[in-house]
This record gives C-alpha cells, structure tokens and sequence, in this order.
C-alpha cells in the first residue's frame, strides 16, 4: 500500500481530495494537515441480512464489553468490573477469572498466548499473561485527539481499534486504526460507516466491525474499505463486543448481558482463493489495462474511489481506459475481490 500512495503524492495531476484519501485509509505521514470535520458514511443504507445465532448463553458478567477467542475458550470482560473471566465456548460456565485494575474496559483479544484489553478511560492497551499478571502497556494516544476508544482485535504486531468522535491531522468522527504496537504508529485508518462503532474482528482480507445505533455488524474488504456484507447483531442494543472463532463470530450483548455465536461460511469460500491469484497491469495504468484471475472469474467492473461503477469487463481479458480521468480505481471481480489501480497520464 505504501509503494501507491507514494506514487500518489508525487503525480500531482490525480487531484485526489484529501476526505477521498482518509477513505482509502492512508497513514496519516501522508496526509496534509486537515483540522476541518470529514463527511461522514452512513452504511445503514446498505442491505441489512439477517442471520441468527445457532448458540447463546448468559456472561459472566453485566454489562459485558468484550470477548476475544483463543483457540477453544472465550475470555470476556465488563464494563465496570475489575475482573476478566475465562468461560467455556459450549455453555459460558466460568472455567476462570482474574482480577484487574482496569476500570473501563472496553475490548479484549487474544493473541499468542497473551490477552490485550483496551482501558476505555486512561485509553491505554493493557497486556497480560493468561494467569493476569501485568506485562506491558501502550498509549492510544499518540498524538492524536483519542476520545472514546472501543473494540480490539490484535493480530502478531498489529493492533485494530475503534474510536468515536476523536480527531487526528486528517480524520475527525467515527474511526477505525491498525496501528503498530512498538510506537504505536497508525498503519492504517478509515471512516466508520456507522455511528458508534464498537467490537471488531479481523479476519483474512476483511474486518468485522460492530455498530451500536443500527444494531449491524459492518463486512468490510481491508484493501478497498468498502461494505461488503452488513448483518444484524444478536441481542438488540449495545452489540459490544465481537471475536472470530470456530468459523463464526462470538459477541457480548451489555443489554442482554449475553453470549452468541453466529456461523459465517462466506469468508471461509472467498479465503479459498488468494489475493495473489489476481493480478491487474500495468500499475500505474495509461490507455490499456490487463487482467489475470483464477479460473472461474470471468468480468469485473471498474469502480472510482466513491464506489461508483465506471466500466464493466466480461472479456476479462483487457480493457480499454483512456476515457477514463487520472486517478485511484478499484477493480472488483465477479466473485467479490477486489484490487486497486492507479491511471496516471
């Protein structure tokens, strides 16, 4: 992603607005300074699918705010409770728990054998062992108006979190980061398409990411940013918190105070052919663009940077673009992947 948007800063030509940058999910060092509000997305317009809970049981505790999946166990946290629980994933009996000093916790992951929980209040990351012994800590902040962070998923040196309503140089509103865990540098951040984003999960190519308001959860493609798939959350309100595990997803409801678990089976098919297999140039493009796609793709269409399409493929062969303006285009296959291009003239 790096290698485009460098090729982007320097062709001055493509005129790309900086709210269509924040879009993309840029870094940050490549934005201008940008202290006015960004429009935001309202993806409550986007088809909601309902899909229901094969299983559910009640948390451990109130107002539970997070769960994270480690393999075979649940492990769930509680808005004002010092305590993180262990539950089991068959019917949310308490395998164990430790205490904490973390007052607002609003997220927990799992990841190599470490739990990460997210301090809704000092808006720090705390990492324990799975006995609850304190190992390390990292500030959300960093140089950025942080306001009310939600939702984690952790991912080898990688981090995914959710923000309402803060501000960085180039993005103000409803957020969600990747950032660095060894100087907490953003990687990645984008719009949410909702209103007060909340649990998330990362799986493959695509984030998860709950919504409150709407009471959705949000399929989002990490390499175009855009909606692929939007589904109701269990529980009614307050669909805190969200893990992926045993080929589902698990949320915590704080008003129902319980645990669901509902079967995904679209990611596990599009995981089965990989982003690699597809292949788009030349990149930066002038007059003629080339296609190469596994066997069974037969068109694509052409979208601009809005989404809107532009020009629809079926010889999947090659594609005339001269008419079309400088600038950044995604290509999205007929099986729902997706790749980004550059025209440059």
């Amino acid at each position: 992603m790096k290698v485009i948007l460098l090729i982007i800063m320097m062709i001055p030509l493509v005129g790309i607005s900086q709210e269509k940058l924040d879009c993309l999910g840029m870094p940050n060092d490549f934005h201008n300074i940008n202290t006015g509000n960004t429009p935001k997305y309202n993806g409550e317009d986007f088809p909601l699918t309902d899909y229901s809970p094969t299983l559910s049981f009640a948390s451990p505790t109130l107002l539970p705010s997070g769960i994270a999946w480690d393999g075979s166990k649940l492990w769930v946290c509680g808005y004002n409770e010092y305590k993180i629980y262990c539950v089991s994933a068959d019917n949310g009996s308490v395998l164990s728990s430790f205490p904490t000093h973390i007052r607002r916790p609003y997220g927990i992951a799992y990841d190599n054998d470490r739990l990460f929980v997210l301090d809704n209040e000092s808006k720090m990351i705390i990492k324990y062992d799975l006995n609850g012994n304190k190992q390390d800590s990292i500030s959300l902040i960093c140089n950025c108006n942080i306001n009310f962070p939600a939702g984690l998923c952790v991912k080898n040196n990688n981090f995914w979190f959710n923000d309402t309503q803060g501000s960085t140089p180039s993005i103000s509103g409803d957020s969600t980061y990747r950032r660095e865990f060894l100087n907490s540098t953003t990687i990645e951040a984008f719009l949410s398409f909702g209103d007060f984003p909340t649990g998330m999960a990362v799986v493959d190519d695509y984030l998860y990411v709950n919504d409150n308001p709407s009471q959705s959860t949000y399929k989002i493609d990490r390499l175009s940013f855009q909606i692929v798939e939007r589904f109701t959350a269990p529980g009614g309100v307050y669909p805190n918190g969200l893990a992926w595990g045993n080929e589902g997803l698990w949320y915590v409801n704080n008003a129902s105070d319980s645990i669901y678990f509902v079967p995904q089976v679209t990611t596990q098919v599009v995981a089965l052919k990989s982003f690699e297999d597809y292949n788009v140039y030349p990149n930066p493009a002038n007059d003629v663009l080339f296609f190469h796609a596994p066997n069974g793709v037969t068109s694509c269409d052409i979208l601009d940077i809005t989404g809107k399409e532009v020009m629809t493929v079926n010889e999947m062969t090659f594609a005339n673009v001269s008419n079309l303006k400088s600038g950044v285009y995604m290509v999205r296959f007929n099986d729902g992947m997706i790749k980004k291009i550059l025209i440059s003239r």
